[in-house]
């Protein structure tokens, strides 16, 4: 796994957390490109391949996968282009981290199983538009094998030591940011 980090949380932290949530949904975690504060967003998304810069050519490259997440904040700094979620709570936000990079890894893994090519994928209907985020088949895949890992003990609890150790690394960022 290779990690883009543009928050101010150590990488070996953010490393554990994402391989623990990769494990969970049973994705590997080769040729995984994870980039954090990339997103303009509050929510993270996946993509099924990356552009790599060869001389002054960008080129598809479809055998490694992206995930790209959200920066996170404890404290609202209107000075700073951060995104606050959970003001005040660093243990809540760690376990949504978690959720969220579970979720994503769930993702990968369909691509690493074949994607759009061996399972249903949403696809635009007559009216243009693609079915709700709820509705599609990947995101449902996504949602079930998070259900099948907590099912299977691989929740919080499995992973209580690193969600801890990250929620004491946004604990020190909301301390100094004060």
């Amino acid at each position: 796994m290779k990690l883009y980090n543009r928050s101010p949380i150590d990488d070996k932290v953010l490393k554990a957390v994402l391989a623990k949530a990769a494990r969970s949904v049973g994705a590997r975690q080769s040729k995984v490109l994870v980039e954090i504060g990339h997103g303009d967003h509050l929510r993270g998304h996946a993509n099924n391949y990356i552009w790599k810069l060869i001389g002054k050519r960008k080129i598809k490259c479809e055998d490694w996968v992206r995930i790209i997440l959200p920066t996170w904040r404890i404290q609202y700094s209107p000075h700073q282009y951060w995104r606050c979620w959970y003001k005040g709570d660093p243990i809540n936000l760690a376990q949504v981290i978690y959720d969220l990079a579970r979720h994503e890894f769930a993702h990968i893994r369909d691509y690493q199983h074949g994607g759009e090519q061996t399972m249903p994928w949403s696809r635009q209907g007559k009216s243009g538009r693609r079915p709700r985020w709820a509705e599609r088949p990947e995101e449902q895949r996504a949602m079930a094998a998070c259900e099948d890992a907590d099912a299977l003990g691989r929740g919080h609890e499995w992973a209580a030591d690193e969600i801890l150790d990250l929620a004491i690394a946004l604990e020190g960022l909301s301390a100094r940011d004060v």
